[in-house]
């Protein structure tokens, strides 16, 4: 099991590049969209919002994946931490990358999902917003990942204990 990163301050403005995490093909499709269709279009809209390098990362279970021309291709084996190191911003339609993102201290604009209540409009991503409340957040995310059995019965604190997190 992989660990969250610990939450860290907001990044200051001024990061590198603007990262678009994409679908799956499959993903695609669940949504009714082509594959990369959804990806070409962000990218279009960001040309006209920002002179920044956009960097192209599909999801990573996505074998076939290719690169958008005009962005910079990340491969799903290159860690997220690597991409967001010198991210202004991550923009996404629904990808547990943008809940990482923030988790970093790097804004996002994510269209639906868990992350998408602490979005930034597309059109403000040059000066993307840092929302108050990032660790309550965190808290309610982290609070759903545990069945009502799993907290009575100290399960989740034994897990804690296992891991160290808990004297």
């Amino acid at each position: 099991m992989q660990l969250a990163p610990p939450l860290q301050s907001w990044r200051p403005p001024g990061g590198r590049n603007i990262i678009v995490a994409g679908l799956s093909a499959k993903g695609a499709v669940g949504h009714g969209m082509r594959p990369l269709s959804w990806e070409t279009e962000v990218i279009a809209k960001l040309r006209q919002l920002t002179k920044r390098p956009i960097v192209y990362r599909p999801k990573p279970s996505w074998k076939d994946a290719r690169p958008i021309h005009g962005t910079i291709f990340s491969p799903g084996d290159r860690p997220i931490e690597s991409e967001l190191a010198d991210a202004h911003a991550l923009v996404t339609l629904s990808s547990n990358a943008a809940i990482d993102a923030l988790a970093y201290g790097v804004p996002v604009h994510a269209v639906e999902g868990l992350a998408s209540v602490m979005s930034t409009p597309l059109d403000e991503i040059e000066q993307p917003a840092r929302p108050e409340g990032r660790k309550q957040f965190f808290c309610d995310v982290s609070y759903c990942h545990w069945t009502r059995d799993e907290v009575a019965t100290g399960a989740v604190f034994a897990r804690f204990r296992d891991e160290g997190l808990l004297a």
